[in-house]
């Protein structure tokens, strides 16, 4: 089974206008585009069919690096998922900002790939499309703060996986990045419960932006821990 990145993960819902803003956050963004990522898959002889999303998220540091990457589709193309996170570990992004200095966060994020037999396509979304019918296809969900390597070393499986027991936890997180309204969704045992909603609100974020402004959104946090 993959290794999954470090800490909660996945962020949906409601979100409403941003009234003030607090501190100068820019989230993480793509540094590549979908024809660099085109290029790095072109030699994987990977499945040809229509169109999949691959649900994606890389652990980016101060410097735009991915220190991990974790993928998943659906229906469950493995080989796909393994491609595109070795080629995004060769890939690097805009780090997120706060108050004019770079931090590490979590990004959520989607690869679309279509591959005819003749050629292959990718179109990238810096989100997962829990909000895609409200906001459209290029909101950004909140992001997590990494504050440590430490951290991301010692955290794990905060995303989805196959065969696995998803612990899933929602919080309001603000135009600050503070979150609120912590509440556990889909229930483990009362321990994990307790460590999640703790995880959650210990954790800095930066917000969720519509159209360059931040808003605030409502983060699911996922843990996977075997069936």
């Amino acid at each position: 089974m993959k290794k999954c990145l470090p800490s909660l993960i996945s962020a949906i819902l409601c979100c409403s206008p941003a009234l003030a803003l607090a501190a100068d956050y820019k989230p993480a963004s793509f540094n590549f585009s979908p024809s660099t990522l085109e290029s790095a898959l072109a030699d994987k002889n990977l499945p040809q069919g229509p169109a999949v999303a691959v649900y994606c998220q890389s652990d980016i540091n101060e410097q735009g690096e991915s220190l991990r990457t974790s993928c998943f589709e659906k229906s469950g193309l493995e080989s796909l998922e393994t491609a595109i996170e070795d080629s995004i570990s060769t890939l690097s992004f805009t780090p997120a900002t706060a108050d004019g200095e770079a931090v590490a966060v979590r990004m959520n994020y989607r690869v679309i790939y279509q591959n005819d037999g003749d050629s292959a396509s990718v179109i990238l979304i810096p989100n997962i499309g829990t909000l895609q019918k409200e906001l459209g296809v290029n909101y950004y969900e909140p992001q997590e703060r990494l504050n440590s390597a430490s951290k991301v070393e010692s955290a794990k499986n905060t995303f989805f996986e196959h065969g696995a027991r998803h612990i899933r936890a929602s919080a309001s997180i603000s135009t600050t990045g503070a979150s609120k309204e912590v509440a556990v969704v889909t229930k483990g045992t009362p321990k994990e419960d307790v460590a999640m909603i703790n995880a959650i609100k210990s954790t800095q974020f930066i917000p969720g932006f519509v159209d360059d402004t931040p808003v605030e959104m409502t983060y699911l946090a996922i843990i996977a821990k075997e069936s």
